[in-house]
């Protein structure tokens, strides 16, 4: 999934859909209050949609889900955000070995 345009910044990101499962997970551990976005349902290419349709929808909803959650300055600002967006591999194991 390509990512472009977070809050005032431009950057072009590559995750997995578990990674973005991982990190709204970790979000809703870490502030239990606060009314964190939803992302899309992991689902199977459906029949009527071809591959491409199918990615691009998916990647639409992740890139406002991850607007959605710039919008929250400590959020933005947050470790879990910062692991995200900033590391190579392990992504998902990162993101659970933070405090929460």
């Amino acid at each position: 999934i390509y990512i472009n345009g977070v809050g005032d910044s431009e950057f072009v990101l590559e995750r997995r859909f578990r990674e973005f499962k991982a990190l709204q997970e970790a979000l809703v551990q870490r502030w239990p209050g606060i009314n964190i976005p939803a992302i899309p349902g992991k689902t199977k290419i459906q029949s009527n949609k071809n591959k491409s349709d199918f990615i691009e929808e998916r990647r639409h909803y992740l890139e406002q889900f991850l607007r959605q959650i710039a919008k929250i300055d400590f959020i933005l600002t947050s470790e879990e955000l910062l692991v995200f967006a900033t590391e190579d591999k392990d992504v998902e194991k990162r993101l659970s070995q933070l405090p929460k």
